[in-house]
């Protein structure tokens, strides 16, 4: 394993660093003055990149799970473990625009609990990214890796816990919620992290005739 490439194992691990800081973040938010929304943009913002990295996990990770030793149960614990975190972000979310059930699950305790269930996650996709990494070329987990990376930031932006995970239920599910938590961002004003979309490639000679915009000898604006 030393000498293969820890691209699967290193995103995982960046990608949990990168949510358990804006978890603390969040957990100790202040709001002020100039901005009284700052504490619930910061826990939008924690929302919103742990549920698309979630649901980017159920998108591309799991059906690896076929290509690696005790694959189903591993898959079946880390799917388990990512319904428990969700249910947990479920309740941050309703704790943030005050649901009256809410009113039991003091924010402390709430974030310990949220603390606990992104470790142990974190735990069961590492373990998967492991395995996957022993028993795949260098190519397969760049390819996976890259779709991954590409993925996430179009995925779903809040939790769905008791919604299907894998399989093609999984798939078709995950296409419904994206317009669902478009919708819903856009009405109750959620700041959550834009996708990052690629640079418009440049048109060819077609695409400057088609336009009526030749730069024929310009060789900045040749097309990439």
């Amino acid at each position: 394993m030393s000498t293969k490439t820890a691209c699967l194992i290193d995103y995982v691990g960046s990608t949990h660093d990168d949510l358990a800081a804006r978890m603390e973040t969040a957990r100790h938010m202040q709001g002020t003055r100039d901005d009284p929304r700052l504490e619930r943009h910061r826990i939008d913002d924690f929302l919103g990149g742990t549920s698309r990295h979630l649901h980017a996990i159920d998108d591309v990770m799991l059906p690896e799970y076929a290509k690696v030793p005790d694959g189903k149960a591993l898959c079946h614990d880390l799917t388990a473990s990512v319904k428990r975190l969700e249910v947990l972000l479920y309740h941050v979310n309703a704790h943030e625009y005050g649901s009256t059930i809410e009113g039991h699950y003091a924010w402390p305790e709430l974030w310990a609990d949220v603390e606990q269930a992104l470790g142990d996650e974190r735990r069961h996709e590492e373990e998967l990214a492991r395995r996957l990494t022993e028993r795949l070329d260098d190519e397969r987990l760049a390819e996976l890796t890259g779709r991954i990376q590409r993925v996430e930031p179009q995925e779903p932006t809040r939790p769905h816990p008791h919604q299907p995970h894998g399989g093609m239920l999984g798939r078709v599910s995950r296409g419904v919620m994206r317009r669902t938590d478009a919708f819903w961002d856009m009405a109750q004003g959620r700041i959550v992290p834009e996708p990052e979309h690629e640079p418009k490639r440049k048109p060819g000679l077609l695409g400057q005739y088609l336009l009526g915009s030749p730069r024929m000898g310009q060789e900045d604006d040749r097309p990439e």
